[in-house]
């Protein structure tokens, strides 16, 4: 959730799009996707040893093709002046490290504070799987509550979100 947060402070500065975080993993400008993260965790007995991450950032394509026009976008297509990957790496390398100082400073809270003014799905209809409903917010462990339509609140720790 914090890379996901780093990933769209960086993007915000360089662009005037409205940028959100669709929980878990993808900052996107409207509905279109401008970047996507994926985290690969290690464990020995029940406990987290090791965590990769994977940023794609869309940065200097000027041109989509047909299939992909608002379904995707890019820095530059959303106005970025100078789409430089090696600007962006920087600034997205310094943004995780303070993010995660101040995760491990102060815990999740700050971050599901920003991650809740920045949420992409908040009152939207939603499906994780065999979960259908409406975005609930943020939990405070990081899960996405779901609103199903028989009124239960359904609490998502992974998966896809697609929006319905």
């Amino acid at each position: 959730l914090a890379v996901g947060l780093a990933v769209r402070e960086v993007a915000a500065a360089r662009t005037r799009a409205d940028l959100r975080v669709k929980w878990p993993n993808d900052v996107l400008a409207g509905d279109a996707k401008l970047a996507g993260i994926l985290l690969e965790s290690q464990l020995e007995a029940g406990r987290v040893t090791a965590v990769v991450v994977g940023i794609g950032i869309n940065v200097a394509m000027r041109e989509l093709p047909s299939e992909l026009r608002g379904v995707a976008t890019s820095l530059a297509l959303l106005g970025d002046p100078s789409p430089s990957r090696e600007a962006v790496l920087v600034e997205l390398l310094a943004a995780i490290e303070r993010r995660l100082a101040i995760h491990q400073r102060d815990g999740l809270a700050p971050v599901l504070d920003e991650l809740r003014s920045f949420d992409a799905l908040a009152d939207r209809r939603v499906r994780v799987d065999r979960v259908e409903g409406t975005a609930a917010g943020i939990a405070e462990d990081g899960a996405l509550l779901v609103r199903t339509d028989a009124g239960i609140e359904a609490r998502i720790t992974s998966g896809g979100v697609v929006l319905v």
